[in-house]
């Protein structure tokens, strides 16, 4: 034991913080972008896809950026990368599909009309061989 009293609380107010120096956590965020990211890629085909897609590139963007300026306090910064990654590709994925779609549907309206023509020719009157040699003996009727 030690002879000295105990220090004043005054001693205390100007000592610093202690840190947490455990081990680092992982991003929340980092999670949730790369779980929205891989489930955007099926998803975007329906309407709910593009939700999830801004969402998950949202998240990411937002977890990187909290990663990098946590000090080494927070790791998933591959994670919150991936879940961008992939909330990006369904993006493209899907563009590509819709102009695909669109192309699809100018070649059939660029068709149409040609088919039409040729449905809807006018059909030519059919004479028997009777009228043609009566016709033909007698002169066209005026």
């Amino acid at each position: 034991m030690s002879d000295q009293p105990p220090l004043p609380p005054e001693a205390y107010q100007g000592s610093p913080v202690p840190t947490f120096s455990g081990a680092p956590r992982i991003n929340g965020l980092a999670i949730a972008a790369l779980v929205l990211g891989i489930i955007s890629v099926p998803l975007i085909f329906v309407c709910i896809g593009w939700a999830t897609v801004f969402i998950g590139l949202t998240l990411g963007i937002i977890a990187i950026v909290q990663i990098n300026s946590s000090q080494g306090q927070q790791t998933g910064k591959g994670m919150a990368i991936a879940g961008v990654v992939l909330s990006v590709a369904a993006i493209l994925i899907d563009s590509a599909f819709i102009a695909w779609i669109g192309f699809q549907e100018m070649k059939n309206r660029d068709l149409a009309p040609a088919e039409q023509e040729t449905v809807i020719e006018r059909p030519q009157e059919i004479t028997t061989t009777e009228e043609a040699s009566s016709e033909a003996t007698s002169g066209p009727e005026n």
